[in-house]
């Protein structure tokens, strides 16, 4: 067997260095790539409004309450949901995350932001039920609301609105409340959540 001529080992020395390059490169990614803390607050550079959002932002336990018609006792169901909520990393937005405790329950995401002409836009998106709406938020005073017209499927001949109140550090309260004639009066729907900040 001859030995390997200049060139081959000039060939297999620029190999070697290529591949010390790429482990050492994706080493650094790798690192780079590390988990982080979720973030709780906003960046200094987003709207104002949502650090007032902030009260939604971390882990929940969701008690729901149906009942039968307008004038029903109200009754707790067994089974409790949950929520977590966090701004994202740019601290630009607002993730929401609704679930159940069975991994094949249900899963509903909101992405809240910013939008100079629109206020806080509430993106949402359930992908199990092949579900995308926008909804509007604001402020009523001390109460959040978010609404949109048809509901979640954004087909109904309604207003839907949804409203946070009673915020506090430990718990809000979600009901919610539809009108068919454009918002002049609002009827409260057969179920609402109690939210209670989980640990």
């Amino acid at each position: 067997m001859n030995p390997p001529t200049k060139t081959a080992r000039l060939r297999t020395g620029i190999a070697s260095l290529a591949v010390g390059c790429l482990v050492g490169s994706t080493a650094g990614i790798l690192h780079a790539q590390t988990p982080e803390p979720d973030r709780t607050t906003p960046s200094p550079a987003a709207a104002p409004t949502l650090g007032r959002v902030g009260y939604m932002v971390g882990d929940w336990t969701v008690r729901n309450f149906v009942r039968d018609s307008a004038t029903a006792p109200w009754v707790e169901l067994p089974a409790q949901s949950f929520m977590r909520a966090r701004y994202l990393r740019d601290g630009l937005g607002l993730l929401e995350e609704f679930y159940e405790a069975q991994a094949d329950g249900f899963h509903g995401l909101h992405l809240i932001t910013h939008d100079p002409d629109e206020g806080i836009v509430h993106r949402y998106s359930d992908a199990r039920r092949n579900q995308r709406v926008e909804f509007r938020g604001r402020f009523d005073g001390a109460d959040y609301v978010i609404s949109m017209r048809g509901g979640y499927n954004g087909k109904g001949d309604f207003l839907y609105r949804e409203v946070d109140s009673g915020i506090g550090a430990d718990g809000f309260v979600k009901r919610i409340y539809r009108s068919t004639d454009e918002g002049k009066t609002w009827v409260e729907g057969n179920y609402y959540y109690r939210f209670a900040r989980a640990g």
